[in-house]
């Protein structure tokens, strides 16, 4: 008991000890961060705003920002109103939608503003509502003064932007004078941008390696130029700069789509563009496109349907031309749609539609005939066959259905072929003359012979083509495997059409041989000797493909 007491006696000073020593334990120690400097964020702003274009801008936007929002000041609050504006039309004339910027702007001229930045606010509004706005509200054009044209490019072309956006009255030698004297300028550079860009093209990505409008602009030449894979890395380059640059991704789905013919891999790109902006032309059309490909004719319809209600014109920038283009071609494929899927009274309305719009069109003629063919009204049939032949088209199935009308009509049928489509202009005193004389008439059957002939001729000559273009694709600018995978597909397309074909004479032949014609044996003998080529080389199809249309 006393040795216990005594342990715990003992004890005590070393517990008053570790007491002592816990509460003088050291306090810990904290670290001061160093306070953030707006002058330092700012300077960083000013280095990449001078890039003059859209990746720099962006950029120098978040450092203003951040700046403004630590400090705010007059001067930073005019770089990000400036830059805010630069920005947005930009967007505007690339069809990026970025509807935060367009609020970010909102918000900062809603302010008390000097007489500069308010021309920027009032251009910036009008810029984005385009042409198309009414005329109250335009507002006064600015007060050239305002800008320094003699030293500045970027005011050179602020200035450039209020000429467009208010249609100010310009000589062509002003202009020009400007854009020499700032050429040099990636702002100047970008508003001409064309065939000398081109030629230019490694300086220019030496010079602005951060140049994605400039990527997206050489993408297109090259895509025109059939140089795929030079292409495909523009586009690339571009939106790996600017991740909702829809025109790249565009662009990257229109490779796939018309020079690899692959609908998998166009599908996801123009998905992808639809992501950043639903209402994309370009990638709704080319969904449209897919799916009526792969046969779902519903879909393909809905996505066209998207395209036609939205704004084709964006805002008066895009060219009538191209409009009647989008709008002619998405109510073509309507109406194929409608007629794939039954019902022939959609596919007569919209293709009456599109004739509207693209009046002249080889498809659109063709499917309005082949409409009135399958619903025996045999004489506005061959009107519209003729139409297409007359344009210089060498549509097969139209020589193969007006060889069937002629072979089918009871009624006797104009020689002369319908109104002149194909854009060539007929004098007018010649036009008046060939009314007057009449053409030579050879029997009906004599006329059905030689259109079946004609096919069966012309789908040969398909052939032909079909296999030169395979024989091509290993000199085409793509990678080992996509060659491949083309040629694989393109293959199956011929394999595809020379069955279609083969099965297609066998009719004719069929109606060939019931004519009582002397010389219905030549004709017989000749679509055979077709025939058999056709069929001579007929292989099953390495993977499967879409039946022929």
């Amino acid at each position: 008991m006393i040795k216990s007491h005594v342990q715990w006696l003992v004890a005590i000073p070393f517990l008053s000890m570790s007491f002592l020593l816990g509460g003088c334990r050291a306090k810990p120690v904290v670290t001061r961060v160093p306070a953030v400097n707006p002058r330092e964020i700012l300077a960083q702003g000013d280095s990449v705003f001078v890039k003059s274009h859209l990746y720099g801008w962006r950029q120098a936007e978040t450092f203003y920002r951040r700046a403004y929002d630590l400090q705010p000041s007059a001067e930073i609050k005019d770089k990000l109103l400036l830059t805010r504006f630069l920005i947005l039309t930009r967007e505007v004339d690339e069809d990026i939608l970025d509807p935060d910027m367009e609020r970010a702007l909102g918000d900062i001229c809603s302010g008390s503003l000097n007489a500069r930045q308010k021309t920027l606010c009032d251009m910036a509004a009008l810029y984005k509502a385009g042409t198309g706005m009414q005329p109250v509200q335009k507002k006064e054009p600015p007060d050239p003064a305002l800008f320094d044209l003699e030293t500045s490019p970027l005011d050179a072309y602020l200035y450039s932007l209020c000429v467009q956006t208010y249609g100010l009255k310009e000589t062509n030698e002003a202009a020009a004078a400007r854009a020499e004297k700032f050429k040099d300028s990636p702002l100047f550079v970008y508003l001409y941008l064309g065939k000398k860009t081109a030629q230019k093209a490694e300086q220019l990505e030496k010079a602005f390696p951060d140049f994605a409008e400039l990527f997206d602009f050489m993408g297109g030449e090259q895509f025109q130029r059939t140089r795929y894979t030079a292409a495909r890395a523009y586009f690339k380059k571009a939106v790996d700069l600017i991740p909702d640059y829809t025109r790249s991704w565009n662009g990257l789905g229109n490779i796939c789509l018309f020079a690899l013919e692959d609908n998998d891999k166009a599908l996801e790109y123009y998905q992808t563009s639809l992501k950043w902006n639903p209402g994309n032309t370009a990638a709704l059309f080319g969904m449209g496109v897919i799916f009526h490909n792969l046969g779902r004719y519903a879909d393909s319809n809905d996505q066209l349907d998207k395209l036609l209600h939205g704004d084709l014109a964006r805002g008066g920038r895009t060219s009538e031309e191209a409009v009647r283009y989008y709008q002619g071609e998405a109510n073509y494929y309507k109406a194929y749609n409608y007629h794939l899927l039954g019902n022939p009274e959609g596919a007569r309305k919209f293709v009456e539609i599109a004739r509207e719009f693209v009046p002249r069109s080889d498809n659109v003629n063709y499917l309005s005939g082949l409409l009135y063919y399958r619903s025996r009204q045999l004489r506005s049939a061959k009107d519209d066959f003729m139409r297409v032949l007359q344009s210089g088209s060498t549509n097969c199935d139209a020589q193969y259905y007006l060889g069937r009308i002629y072979r089918e009509s009871k009624e006797e049928l104009d020689e002369k072929p319908p109104e002149q489509t194909s854009g060539v202009k007929i004098p007018e005193r010649l036009a008046e003359y060939l009314k007057q004389v009449p053409l030579p008439k050879e029997p009906k059957e004599k006329r059905s012979l030689d259109y079946l002939l004609a096919a069966c001729s012309c789908m040969d000559a398909n052939v032909r083509n079909m296999e030169g273009k395979i024989k091509s694709v290993p000199s085409m600018d793509l990678d080992e495997t996509e060659k491949t995978l083309l040629q694989v597909r393109l293959k199956n397309h011929l394999q595809d059409y020379r069955r279609s074909s083969g099965s297609l004479i066998d009719g004719m032949l069929e109606l060939a041989s019931g004519t009582e014609m002397e010389t219905r044996d030549t004709y017989l003998s000749l679509m055979k000797e077709i025939r058999e080529r056709m069929l001579q080389a007929v292989e099953p199809p390495a993977l499967p493909s879409p039946g022929r249309r």
